[in-house]
């Protein structure tokens, strides 16, 4: 697991078995994951991810995944100002409005 900060911006990268884009879509919904692939390979409860996300939409930011099935999983969270950059874990964010 590799995590990355900057200002604003958390980025959660593992080397894990990754999630198919379907999958993906569905990620921040509750118990989702776990009701997928709680058999198949260790997860939490479900909830952790759609917490994320809706504490951190409350707070104005974003959450999003990417992943390369059979090769890593990415989550990056921004929140607030910060100008246009590189996540070091590979994804673009911009936050182009002001708060």
């Amino acid at each position: 697991m590799r995590v990355v900060t900057s200002p604003g911006t958390l980025c959660v990268e593992d080397t894990g078995p990754g999630l198919e884009s379907s999958d993906r879509e569905r990620a921040f919904e509750r118990f989702y994951l776990h009701e997928r692939y709680g058999r198949e390979r260790p997860v939490g409860t479900g909830l952790g991810l759609a917490i994320v996300k809706e504490l951190t939409e409350a707070m104005g930011g974003t959450v999003e995944v990417s992943s390369e099935p059979g090769t890593r999983t990415a989550f990056h969270r921004q929140v607030g100002r910060s100008r246009t950059h590189a996540c070091a874990c590979g994804v673009i964010s911009a936050d182009d409005h002001d708060r």
